[in-house]
């Protein structure tokens, strides 16, 4: 809490709670004397009252343990699960982006995160342009996945709060 030029010591944690203690009791010196302890006060905290927003899900991201290395084989394994009302937005692996128009030369491990969005998503509008998508879809979605013997080892929902991006964009998004 030392602030330069508004603080008058620079103390370590125990140092302070030691001066703490030691004023204990004490009438304060800078600062007007509570009222409290003599019944003349009342702590008051405001309730915190969260705002209504419209709340809209738009994509999901599921992340796969796939043994593979190339991020073409699997993009366009992913391409071909022929989805109703999703469809493959990218791939990226540690953060970066591998498919589609990654760096062949980028080190992949295991742990691929596929980006699904609605199909009627403009994929190329710059900020990208989402659509709301059904629940069913992404239930749909990871059902086929587990068909076709992918193994899902978690999935993150994507919002828009108010028609504004409730998740962070991908490399190159």
């Amino acid at each position: 809490i030392y602030r330069k030029g508004e603080s008058t010591k620079l103390v370590s944690t125990q140092q302070f709670a030691d001066e703490v203690i030691a004023r204990l009791g004490s009438t304060p010196q800078v600062l007007s004397a509570g009222q409290i302890s003599a019944g003349g006060g009342a702590i008051k905290i405001g309730e915190y009252i969260r705002p209504k927003t419209e709340k809209v899900l738009v994509g999901v991201d599921v992340f796969l343990d796939w043994q593979g290395d190339d991020p073409e084989v699997i993009g366009h394994q992913l391409l071909n699960l022929g989805l109703v009302g999703m469809k493959l937005k990218m791939i990226t692996n540690r953060g970066v982006k591998v498919f589609p128009e990654g760096l062949e030369q980028t080190y992949c491990t295991d742990h691929w995160r596929c980006r699904f969005v609605g199909s009627a998503a403009d994929i190329g509008a710059k900020p990208p342009s989402y659509v709301p998508v059904n629940y069913h879809s992404v239930l749909a979605l990871l059902t086929k996945l587990d068909m076709d013997g992918f193994d899902v080892v978690k999935t993150e929902n994507l919002y828009e709060f108010d028609n504004r991006r409730g998740f962070s964009l991908g490399q190159g998004e």
